[in-house]
C-alpha cells in the first residue's frame, strides 16, 4: 500500500472534520480529558502559515495532517484512521509531508500518548537522530528536528 498526500481542498473539509472527530474523540479516551471542537479547524483553509492535507489510499481516506509554521515547520495534527495503522502508511504520509517543507521542525504529543510516542520517535530517529532536541511542555513532549 501507498500513502497519496496531497493539499486538502475546500471539498475535503467535512470529510476532513468527520476524521478529525475522531480522532480527538480519541484522544480524549488516551488522555481521559475532555477534547473539545478545534478551534483552528477552519483556519487551514484561511490562513497562508497553515497547510491541510488529505491522505489516501487507492483513492480511499486514510487520514489527514495539519501543517503550520510559526518560526519552525510544526505537524499540529496527524491522524491515521485505525484500519490503515501498522502497514507504513503513516511514516509514508509523515515522511512525503517533511520533504515538502524543509527546514527546522516540531512535532509534539501527549505523554500519556504511548502509541504517538513510539511512532513519532522513531520516525523522528530515522530522519535526523543526531539534530533532535527534545522539551516537555505542559504535559506534552516535543521534538525538534532539522531536515
Amino acid at each position: 500500500m501507498t500513502a497519496m498526500v496531497e493539499p486538502a481542498r475546500a471539498d475535503h473539509k467535512t470529510l476532513i472534520k468527520e476524521m478529525l472527530d475522531e480522532y480527538l474523540k480519541e484522544l480524549s479516551e488516551i488522555t481521559g480529558e475532555e477534547e473539545s471542537e478545534y478551534p483552528y479547524f477552519n483556519n487551514y483553509w484561511i490562513e497562508e502559515d497553515r497547510y491541510p492535507f488529505l491522505i489516501s489510499i487507492d483513492n480511499h481516506p486514510a487520514g489527514f495532517a495539519f501543517v503550520r509554521f510559526d518560526r519552525n515547520w510544526e505537524i499540529a495534527e496527524f491522524y491515521i484512521k485505525p484500519g490503515n495503522r501498522r502497514n507504513g502508511i503513516g511514516r509514508q504520509a509523515a515522511l512525503s509531508i517533511l520533504k515538502k517543507f524543509k527546514g527546522q521542525w516540531s512535532i509534539s504529543y501527549s505523554i500519556k500518548n504511548h502509541v504517538a510516542e513510539k511512532f513519532w520517535r522513531c520516525f523522528v530517529a530515522e530522519m535526523n537522530d543526531d539534530m533532535l532536541i527534545e522539551e516537555p511542555i505542559a504535559g506534552r513532549i516535543q521534538l525538534n528536528f532539522l531536515i
